[in-house]
């Protein structure tokens, strides 16, 4: 699943291990404006507003991260 993180999202701030431990999902792919595409980016990476991920996982997980995210 690909998730924008925008305006709203509590999700800034967080590390790609946070999110992975936090909603039991797999980030695959970190897409971030002016730079190359970061394949399974490493765990102490932040997430920033404009960000894109590319997650794995269960449709309650991935769910539960959208929400958090200000998506649904």
């Amino acid at each position: 699943a690909s998730i924008a993180i925008g305006p709203g999202s509590d999700l800034p701030g967080l590390s790609v291990e946070d999110i992975e431990a936090d909603f039991d999902v797999s980030v695959v792919l970190l897409r971030r404006q002016e730079e190359a595409q970061d394949f399974h980016p490493a765990p102490d990476r932040r997430l920033q507003q404009d960000d894109t991920l590319a997650v794995l996982g269960g449709s309650t997980e991935i769910s539960n991260l959208a929400q958090k995210n200000g998506q649904y």
